[in-house]
């Protein structure tokens, strides 16, 4: 037990406070509305916290934890020695349900946690960010304030344990930039940005879209002689020149804005489930392109189309989706059911299979391909899961930033490594600070209508959102900040 937090230990508490508690814990004096009735039980409850350890409060549970939703809303859950589960609401319609038991293998797991909690920052925290603990061990009681802007993964995992998952505190950004096509809609299948000119590609049912990154226009992809009907993948050159398109019955390489036809494929495996080709791919910083068709992975030629070889990715489920590194040196592909395979150039010999527990559904190399990124869920709600490839290690934490029940549907690294952005089906994309894995921004725009967005960064580092298939927006990330400290993410 770490003596910063010797004050008191052996029932944990949790307490995360949206607003109010500024002068319990801060020095602040934050304002009480409808629920202050509540807010200041919160308050004297956790100002009391060793005079009731040292009295031996007898309804004292192992853990409580408490959330504030002002004005009126105050959540409660706690869970008693025997490790049985309350939950209740606090304000103008209260309810409470228990009698839920966890599950011991959890409980244990819980108690193991609070031993682990490190020190939290000596800086106020403002009272809307505030998470308070007060808990047991022994014969010992503790009490402390966390910042939900920087939450530490222990916490993270008590709160999850105890189906009371934290929130960040995330920033809000808008668009610096938006441009919308009004006569295309729907779901987008793919979206790619050039990795060193101001170009991106858009693919739908409906076709292929140019967007203009210089001037923020739009325009259909119009090869001649050739009908592009249900696009559903499209690689593009660094340079931004050459588009490679894969439609329904063909594959087409174009070069960008005469729209001139390089070179056209029949589609491998024609009409195989939902199309032949389910993934492109530049490789070799854009000499060469992979290939993923229901039936295996290849590797093309982009100057003619010839095939080079078949990668030997072995018998097992289809392919879903396939990434490569920016640099062109590392593939991913993640086939059905969530098996994820490695190649690295030059590209001969058995992949690399990755022993990932859950079964992802989306996955992005980072640009120098030593890290990958995949989403997976499971009990606790939606999952960001990181590889470090190089050395073999995992990283797994809650989506944070985002709703719990939001699966994620697109995520993209920016060229530099320093960020992450994810976009959750329904929700607003977040983006991630890579160095220690923390939330940094929460992308203010409207997902009401239900539409994917899928994000991709572009060559000048602006991240990319296309919501459907027909309006674009540009975000400008700020530079992170220097992180102090080590990473504080930590594997299951």
């Amino acid at each position: 037990m770490k003596p910063e937090l010797a004050l008191c230990f052996g029932i944990v508490g949790l307490a995360v406070c949206r607003a109010g508690l500024g002068a319990s814990a801060s020095g602040g004096g934050d304002a009480v509305t409808s629920a202050g009735w509540a807010v200041e039980q919160c308050r004297m409850r956790f100002q009391q916290v060793p005079a009731r350890w040292k009295a031996g409060e007898a309804n004292f549970p192992l853990i409580s934890v408490t959330w504030f939703q002002l004005p009126d809303l105050v959540r409660n859950s706690s869970v008693n020695p025997a490790g049985v589960v309350s939950k209740g609401l606090l304000g103008p319609e209260e309810s409470q349900r228990g009698g839920e038991r966890m599950d011991p293998a959890d409980l244990r797991r819980l108690e193991g946690l609070v031993d682990l909690l490190p020190s939290p920052s000596p800086s106020p925290v403002p009272g809307a960010r505030q998470i308070l603990v007060y808990g047991r061990r022994s014969n010992a009681c503790f009490s402390a304030v966390y910042d939900r802007a920087d939450v530490p993964p222990e916490l993270e995992q008590i709160g999850e344990l105890m189906a009371a998952p934290i929130e960040w505190q995330v920033a809000a950004v808008g668009s610096a930039t938006n441009v919308a096509a009004p006569l295309r809609a729907g779901r987008a299948n793919a979206f790619v940005a050039a990795a060193a000119a101001p170009v991106a590609i858009s693919t739908s049912a409906d076709g292929a879209q140019l967007w203009d990154l210089r001037q923020w226009r739009e325009a259909a992809v119009s090869p001649g002689n050739h009908r592009l009907l249900g696009v559903a993948a499209a690689a593009l050159s660094p340079d931004g020149q050459s588009l490679v398109l894969a439609s329904l019955d063909r594959v087409i390489a174009l070069e960008i804005p005469s729209w001139q036809t390089r070179w056209v494929k029949p589609n491998p495996n024609p009409f195989a489930g939902q199309a032949g080709v389910r993934g492109l791919a530049l490789l070799d910083a854009g000499e060469t392109l992979a290939v993923a068709t229901a039936g295996g992975l290849e590797r093309w030629s982009l100057r003619t189309g010839a095939t080079q070889a078949a990668f030997a990715a072995g018998n097992g489920p289809p392919i879903r989706s396939l990434t490569a590194s920016r640099d062109g040196n590392a593939l991913a592909v993640l086939r059905d059911g969530g098996r994820v395979q490695i190649w690295r150039a030059d590209w001969t010999g058995t992949p690399r299979a990755l022993d990932e527990p859950a079964g992802a559904r989306v996955i992005a190399l980072s640009p120098d391909g030593a890290s990958l990124a995949l989403a997976a869920h499971d009990r606790f709600g939606e999952r960001l899961i990181v590889w470090d490839l190089i050395a073999g290690k995992r990283r797994e934490m809650p989506a944070r930033g985002c709703r719990s029940d939001a699966l994620i549907v697109s995520m993209a690294w920016s060229g530099d490594g320093q960020w992450l952005a994810v976009a959750p089906r329904g929700d607003r994309p977040c983006v991630y600070e890579t160095a220690r894995w923390k939330p940094v921004a929460r992308w203010e725009m409207s997902a009401a209508d239900g539409r994917e967005t899928r994000l991709a960064f572009a060559a000048d580092g602006t991240l990319l959102a296309l919501i459907g298939s027909d309006s674009l927006l540009g975000l400008k990330p700020a530079r992170p900040a220097t992180a102090s400290g080590p990473a504080p993410a930590k594997g299951d």
